[in-house]
């Protein structure tokens, strides 16, 4: 062996050796809460290592593969820690992921380019655009009567180039929202995706919620967390937590509007609604763990007249069923599921992420006091609207177009919810929208 060789070995050892002691999520969770610059100085070690190995193929393949499992590592922080609405200053490694990863992704099949890159890049010549272009180009062909390709050519690729150079000029200002690609396509049990800004809507068939979120309630939301956080902690009896009785939901928000600071408006039905969460996640925990079949108090269990008064709900008792086989097929136990979990933002996204299946039951369940979900910044991506409203060989349905058009129209966010991350998605949507022959509102 030659000096160098014997160099190259002993470096690679090293390198893996000690990259490999740094695989404890636990132990890098409490070094980070000691000096979170430990992030950055991780990506930056494997960034210049893939750079300075160039020479070595086995070395440099090595810095990148660690490079990107810790990328991973620490979207999957942000994930949990962030809201599951990662701003840029929130994001879990602190390093450059675009805005339009979603845009990266279906152009370059590449969601971790650096703006720099994305510039760089042609992405009018990559084989992703030009399948997305064409793909609006049939949407318009089938939707408009006054279809003219020359005119609809020129329009795709002035309203792409705008969506692209919007997100690019966001991404460079410091707005950023968190599409990870391992949480991209998990669906529930219906086939939908979990992770989408397509929500299912029972009076429009869909809406782009990208996030459900008002600016208004991140105060609140903070202390509601923190109040359900401290009483898990403690292990608060049920029936004696602050809001189980949904007075205190309302109470908070004085408190904030006598001290001068934003809350909620009180006219808004979504945040009204939201009282409920508590009260309807203890239900949630005593249908699928204790429920009595003989009880007569809870309204929401269980049926208050008629022959059947007393006994567990048909519907419910089908979820309680459901319920303790996904928590089987989890391998988590009863204790998994506590208010925590079920009400606060982060947990509900960790619920969301770790056990998507009983995320969808316990929604269902919530559903029935028709509240919207408390949720983080979900990115749209080019070709979801289509996805849902055409066959797999591109043919619309015609139908549904028009039948949402009858029913006021495609359902954009509701104003309220929009943050200016949002700002490159909603055009996206929008943009898509038209191609398919689609009216919009929002309110």
């Amino acid at each position: 062996m030659t000096e160098s060789e014997v160099k190259e070995i002993a470096d690679e050892e090293i390198v893996t050796h000690y990259a490999e002691t740094l695989t404890n999520k636990s132990f890098l969770r409490e070094l980070f809460k000691e000096d979170a610059s430990l992030i950055e100085r991780i990506v930056d070690y494997f960034t210049l290592a893939k750079d300075e190995y160039s020479g070595s193929e086995k070395l440099s393949r090595s810095a990148r593969k660690f490079l990107k499992a810790y990328k991973q590592m620490f979207d999957e922080f942000s994930a949990v820690n962030a809201n599951n609405n990662a701003y840029g200053q929130n994001l879990g490694y602190g390093g450059e992921r675009l805005s339009f990863s979603s845009i990266a992704k279906k152009f370059f099949d590449d969601e971790n380019m650096t703006a720099k890159e994305f510039e760089e890049a042609d992405y009018k010549e990559t084989q992703g655009y030009k399948d997305y272009f064409n793909e609006c180009l049939n949407n318009m062909r089938q939707s408009r009567k006054d279809f003219n390709e020359a005119e609809a050519s020129k329009e795709i690729e002035a309203s792409i180039e705008g969506i692209v150079n919007v997100a690019v000029a966001m991404k460079k200002a410091g707005y950023d929202i968190y599409d990870d690609a391992k949480q991209r396509d998990k669906r529930d049990s219906k086939k939908r995706l979990l992770f989408s800004s397509l929500e299912p809507n029972s009076d429009y068939f869909t809406s782009s919620d990208i996030s459900t979120i008002c600016d208004k309630r991140k105060n609140f939301a903070e202390i509601y967390d923190e109040i359900v956080r401290k009483e898990e902690e403690l292990k608060v009896p049920k029936s004696k937590r602050f809001f189980s009785n949904v007075d205190n939901y309302f109470y908070i928000h004085k408190v904030l509007a006598d001290m001068g600071l934003t809350q909620p408006c009180k006219q808004c039905y979504v945040e009204s609604m939201r009282k409920n969460l508590a009260p309807m996640a203890n239900a949630f925990i005593e249908l699928v763990g204790e429920a009595d079949p003989n009880n007569k108090a809870n309204k929401q269990l269980y049926s208050q007249s008629g022959k059947t008064k007393g006994e567990i709900k048909s519907g419910n008792a089908k979820i309680r069923e459901g319920v303790r086989e996904l928590l089987d097929h989890y391998g988590k136990d009863m204790s998994y599921l506590d208010v925590e979990t079920l009400t606060t933002e982060d947990g509900l996204a960790t619920l969301k992420i770790q056990t998507p299946l009983l995320y969808e039951a316990f929604n269902s369940f919530y559903g029935q006091s028709k509240p919207k979900m408390p949720r983080g910044a979900t990115p749209f991506r080019f070709g979801e609207l289509t996805a849902l409203l055409t066959d797999n060989n591109g043919k619309i349905n015609q139908k549904l177009v028009e039948k949402i058009n009858h029913t006021g129209g495609f359902r954009l966010q509701s104003y309220s919810d929009f943050q200016i991350q949002n700002f490159a998605d909603v055009l996206q949507v929008i943009f898509e929208a038209g191609t398919l022959g689609l009216n919009g509102h929002a309110y």
